[in-house]
């Protein structure tokens, strides 16, 4: 469903717009954190307008206002939903507020 697909949307922006940093060689995309913050806070599930309402038209508006590739972001989810779906299952976090850091787990404050 819905959220399925706006996990897939978000792996994907991140695979579309990271960059990797010179100094230390880690990943880092500034779109995808304007995207997560903002959809997070424009998108919510009792949204009374479509383009406002967690979802693909929020999403799409949201990738839109932070400048990101729509196109880009949707042809990596159809070409590789399945792999990513694959991924999400065998990279199991500990806790539904276990969070990840370049393949590390992050045992700080969320």
């Amino acid at each position: 469903g819905d959220v399925a697909n706006e996990d897939l949307r978000q792996v994907c922006i991140w695979n579309t717009t990271a960059k990797r940093v010179q100094y230390n060689g880690a990943a880092y995309s500034q779109e995808f954190w304007d995207y997560a913050v903002r959809f997070n806070t424009e998108c919510p599930l009792a949204g009374k307008i479509a383009d406002r309402r967690f979802g693909y038209a929020c999403s799409k508006h949201t990738m839109e206002e932070v400048g990101i590739a729509v196109q880009a972001v949707e042809n990596c989810v159809r070409r590789n939903f399945k792999q990513i779906l694959q991924d999400q299952i065998e990279q199991v976090a500990w806790s539904p507020q276990a969070l990840r850091l370049n393949g590390w787990r992050y045992s700080g404050p969320l």
